[in-house]
């Protein structure tokens, strides 16, 4: 889905218990999309499901989800046979990486200075 729409963190997913992203995180996304408003980075939630970052919360983890969405929240091609590499859209993904890139790099730059 990074390749096929907008990049995004998510704030808050789940099916009947809301499960919050590391509130850290969500800061450090909101930092990197300010910093990088070329991206078009924002925040979204999934409704309806659970990502992998449920799963580490769940056991004390602090954790988020980099993804890709539309802006009506919708999951292009996910869990179909469309999803295959021809819907990719070189520019998005480019976004896609460098929001990444700059959340990982930051993320780096925190632990070693905490250390």
């Amino acid at each position: 889905m990074l390749g096929c729409a907008d990049p995004l963190w998510i704030t808050k997913e789940g099916i009947i218990i809301p499960i919050q992203s590391d509130q850290k995180l969500v800061q450090l996304a909101e930092k990197i999309s300010e910093a990088h408003p070329h991206l078009g980075a924002y925040p979204s939630q999934i409704k309806g499901g659970n990502s992998e970052m449920a799963a580490a919360l769940r056991v004390g983890i602090p954790a988020i989800t980099l993804s890709g969405m539309g802006q009506m929240s919708e999951l292009p091609y996910w869990h179909q046979t469309a999803d295959r590499h021809d819907k990719m859209d070189p520019e998005v993904m480019a976004r896609a990486y460098e929001f990444t890139w700059e959340y990982i790099t930051a993320i780096d730059s925190t632990i070693i200075q905490d250390a």
